[in-house]
């Protein structure tokens, strides 16, 4: 299983443990490891079958923290429910305002639904929040820095256009920096073809004195 920034993430290989001896969220969180690992090595059958598990072990827990809303729209994206995931994005969003995590679940149940443009939307959101969110070091965002970095790249290149290109420019020199914004503005607007506009015949009349 990839989670919501399309990587796999990193998940124990241990054998099975007795989890009658582990609290709730450390049986929650095993669970959900369990169901992306036999997803990624391409087991759906067992991962179907342990998925219901994960969802409900995470349902007796007492309290929902962001980390784990987002586990648990991973899971709803491994079923397919998006609608699931959606709810999820939603109270992550609520609990913690542009919280990168909802944007990720977002554009992903979106691409589900094959609502390209919402997708889209979501994957913006997520760039224009990124710097400030990540700059907070959440501890979740620790946890999971490799998919974020992912999520990212992809994002990049979701949200890319011949219109609207993304451009990567090297802030370590503001000089070299300036130039660069100031060169890639300049082709722009060469190849914008700029015109003057025609002046109004009303404006001949007009004297400056």
């Amino acid at each position: 299983m990839r989670d919501a920034s399309g990587s796999t993430p990193p998940v124990s290989r241990l054998g099975p443990p007795d989890i009658s001896q582990m609290s709730p969220e450390e049986r929650a969180t095993r669970l959900y490891n369990r169901v992306l690992t036999l997803h990624s090595e391409g087991k759906a059958d067992s991962a179907g079958f342990f998925l219901p598990m994960a969802l409900q072990a995470y349902a007796m827990l007492p309290a929902l923290d962001v980390d784990a809303r987002y586990h648990i729209g991973v899971l709803d994206l491994t079923g397919g429910d998006e609608t699931g995931a959606l709810a999820q994005a939603d109270s992550i969003n609520h609990a913690v305002p542009n919280h990168l995590f909802a944007s990720m679940l977002r554009a992903r149940a979106l691409e589900l639904r094959r609502d390209a443009p919402g997708a889209r939307q979501a994957y913006d959101n997520f760039l224009r929040h990124e710097a400030a969110e990540r700059a907070r070091k959440r501890p979740e965002y620790a946890e999971h820095e490799t998919n974020l970095n992912t999520f990212h790249e992809q994002a990049i290149r979701a949200t890319d256009a011949d219109h609207a290109p993304w451009y990567v420019i090297p802030a370590d020199s503001k000089t070299q920096r300036n130039l660069a914004i100031a060169s890639v503005m300049v082709e722009t607007l060469e190849h914008m073809k700029l015109a003057y506009p025609a002046p109004h015949p009303e404006y001949a009349k007009l004297r400056i004195t």
